[in-house]
């Protein structure tokens, strides 16, 4: 393997910082407080600096993946992700739909004992780089972009082929003994079609924003594609019941 991987403790997920060739990629977005988690971890623990990092890739827009980047852009490193990347919080709907993702957020800070901290963002973000299916990351051959949307509409996996290794942001979710699938999942059939290309690919290993870095079997890939229902799963027909999850989880 000619890259390393460190893996990071962000406010609610899974920070992945790939270290190629004296560069660094970082390869999603993080929460707004994860930019510093990121300086200090390359200072204290490399002797680098933040610069060292060639891109930020945001995967999808949810605050713990389009989170820090105009933070990371403000800092001089270029920021790629999915063309429609604005439109997940674009009208009145989408405004609506960022107010909702910032609680489910703390929600699931509180529920990990992470506290309160400021992570509201922009909406909007101009992209330094439009990442599309199949291309090189930019300054980075070896990893290749995969469009795998379902989860939200746009989501993207970022795939090291020599590797069979991927990291999928949140089209999977873990724990110690299983992985699951995510909450939302806007377009189920995409999401099946997303998994599948897992599988067709030949993808072992898998960095999960939510858990860490699981191998996965092909079987229970293909089980979660056949469970997988019809009818989407949105803030507006499950959102009450994942508050109520989330709450009980909170103060139990």
């Amino acid at each position: 393997m000619d890259f390393k991987i460190h893996q990071l403790k962000g406010y609610i997920q899974t920070i992945y910082l790939v270290e190629e060739n004296g560069s660094f990629l970082l390869l999603d977005g993080c929460c707004r407080p994860d930019v510093k988690v990121v300086e200090s971890y390359l200072e204290s623990k490399l002797n680098r600096n933040l610069s060292d990092i060639k891109l930020v890739i945001t995967t999808h827009a949810h605050p713990d993946h389009m989170g820090a980047v105009s933070f990371f852009q403000k800092k001089g490193i270029p920021i790629a992700g999915p063309r429609d990347l604005n439109l997940m919080y674009s009208g009145p709907f989408g405004i609506v739909t960022y107010w909702v993702d910032i609680l489910l957020t703390y929600l699931v800070a509180l529920n990990k004992k992470r506290g309160f901290k400021n992570i509201l963002f922009s909406r909007k973000v101009k992209l330094d780089y439009i990442l599309t299916d199949l291309m090189e990351v930019p300054f980075f051959k070896n990893w290749k972009v995969l469009e795998c949307p379902g989860h939200t509409i746009m989501d993207l996996s970022i795939f090291h082929e020599e590797q069979k290794l991927a990291y999928i942001a949140d089209n999977f979710v873990s724990t110690k003994t299983n992985v699951f699938r995510p909450y939302p999942i806007w377009k189920p059939q995409e999401y099946r079609s997303s998994l599948q290309r897992y599988i067709d690919l030949g993808i072992n290993d898998f960095l999960i924003a939510h858990y860490g870095q699981v191998k996965v079997s092909h079987e229970r890939i293909k089980e979660l594609i056949d469970s997988t229902p019809d009818i989407p799963r949105k803030h507006h027909n499950s959102l009450p019941a994942i508050l109520m999850k989330l709450l009980k989880s909170v103060f139990k």
